[in-house]
């Protein structure tokens, strides 16, 4: 009875890092991992220690820390191997593949990949088979091999409904919508993101939800609806940031620094342009990098541009100033000169030079855009009618 209830207990932890994980609470999930992790080295129990590991290696690699996600995974595997646990080294395997899949290290990633595949065949486990072939898809479409590639994620699909693995067929879906969209074929891969993102969410799985919009984005970019695409990318930015996921929240805030810079929205992109380059720096992605800096450049000179072009204004504006002053001046002289003559024979030669120097002021107080001064020099005029 005492064991029946120490393994409840371990199913209802597991069930909760589990969730905590879907819900996309990664720093929550790894604390609890890491406090496990002591407990199960002192009682060696391997096959919980690889449990462990394997969910510590999942939430490295959804913050973008891919080599420290790498050391648990390959623990993981050195650990099954130990006990012949075909189903962890068959765990193991995927998860490896996976992460050198996002290095394009496709050679590497196959050969790990083809003995997954062999270890489901031999234990029948299907779930594993279905994870193995979609993953070798994705290398055959980095070879360029693109007929066998579909091939594999059609058998995939076909495996995934067969058997209700949804959590499965959702990437299957997302990727098939990747090669349409390599292929220019928008509707169709629209067709697969629709699904993929209902089964997504009907499952509460936050941590598929952000590739998925990042892709619905770049379809809806393509058709240049950008609209549309800036609220998924903003929308997948803000999950991202949540869940702290790194490498997810790298594309999706360039895709919404693209949009933004496209409309020369430079006091919104700027934040965002700061902390794609802390991203970069931390994932360590040289290429993005440079793109970032280049645009803060370029913002940068834009803000320069936009002050010089203030700083003439404001000297073209004082020197127009200047002049109307000096001109004004010269008016109320010739005003007071005026007003000590008693005839209008004497006055009007006065008034003569002194119209054109009022009307001179005026289109200087227009392209001042001074309402007051014009109104003023107005009465002026009136006055000596």
């Amino acid at each position: 009875m005492k064991n029946h209830n120490h393994i409840r207990k371990q199913d209802n932890q597991e069930n909760l890092i589990v969730k905590l994980i879907y819900d996309g609470q990664l720093t929550e999930a790894l604390s609890i991992l890491i406090d496990q992790e002591i407990g199960i080295r002192c009682k060696n129990d391997d096959q919980s220690l690889i449990n462990n590991l394997s969910h510590q290696g999942l939430i490295h690699h959804k913050m973008g820390e891919i080599e420290l996600a790498l050391r648990y995974y390959k623990e993981t595997e050195s650990i099954s191997r130990k006990i012949d646990s075909e189903l962890g080294i068959n765990n193991s395997l995927g998860n490896q593949a996976t992460l050198l899949l996002g290095q394009e290290k496709y050679d590497e990633a196959m050969i790990l990949l083809k003995e997954q595949e062999a270890i489901c065949r031999e234990i029948n486990d299907q779930h594993g088979l279905a994870m193995s072939l979609g993953n070798q898809a994705m290398a055959l479409i980095g070879w360029g091999n693109i007929e066998e590639a579909m091939a594999k994620l059609h058998e995939q699909e076909m495996m995934c409904r067969t058997n209700d693995f949804r959590s499965v067929l959702l990437h299957s879906l997302r990727n098939q919508a990747y090669f349409f969209g390599l292929m220019e074929d928008f509707d169709r891969a629209m067709v697969l993101l629709e699904e993929a993102e209902d089964i997504c969410r009907e499952l509460n799985d936050r941590l598929s939800l952000p590739p998925i919009l990042l892709m619905k984005a770049m379809v809806y970019e393509e058709r240049e609806q950008l609209g549309q695409a800036y609220l998924l990318y903003k929308e997948s930015v803000d999950i991202c940031r949540s869940c702290n996921m790194k490498v997810e929240l790298l594309g999706s805030l360039t895709g919404q620094i693209d949009i933004l810079m496209t409309h020369n929205n430079y006091e919104e992109v700027m934040p965002l342009l700061l902390e794609q380059e802390k991203l970069c720096r931390e994932i360590g992605d040289e290429e993005e990098l440079n793109e970032c800096l280049r645009n803060q450049v370029i913002i940068n000179q834009k803000k320069i541009a936009v002050v010089q072009t203030k700083i003439k204004d404001l000297e073209e504006q004082s020197q127009l100033n200047q002049k109307r002053t000096a001109i004004m001046e010269e008016v109320l002289h010739l005003v007071n000169e005026m007003n000590r003559k008693d005839s209008w024979k004497d006055k009007i030669p006065i008034i003569q030079k002194a119209n054109p120097l009022l009307l001179e002021a005026r289109d200087l107080s227009e392209r001042l855009k001074d309402k007051d001064s014009i109104a003023h020099i107005d009465m002026m005029i009136k006055s000596m009618e």
